[in-house]
């Protein structure tokens, strides 16, 4: 339900309650699996990615991309349908990110 909220609030361009579902949904999956190797976690790292970028906070998207993207490849590997996407988003921010 957070991360439903969480994708509401972007597309509204509420960052900041955005951030906060996200956020509020990873701790529960950390309590619930106790890591972050779980692809619900991945999911709302990578949304999380989302929202920093429509903040045009580049380098903490990226960083969010990433960190979901290795748990994806460790869980599904690089065919991974959500890897794929995560890394379609990684591609378009290194595309616009300023040198």
């Amino acid at each position: 339900m957070l991360c439903l909220k969480g994708t509401s609030n972007s597309f509204k361009g509420d960052t900041e309650e955005a951030l906060k579902n996200y956020q509020d949904a990873l701790q529960i999956y950390r309590e619930i699996y106790g890591s972050d190797h779980n692809r619900a976690s991945a999911i709302a790292i990578g949304n999380l990615a989302r929202v920093y970028t429509n903040a045009e906070e580049l380098e903490t998207a990226e960083n969010c991309l990433k960190v979901s993207m290795n748990i994806l490849k460790e869980i599904g590997g690089q065919s991974d349908p959500d890897y794929i996407h995560f890394s379609s988003v990684l591609d378009k921010i290194n595309k616009y990110k300023p040198s």
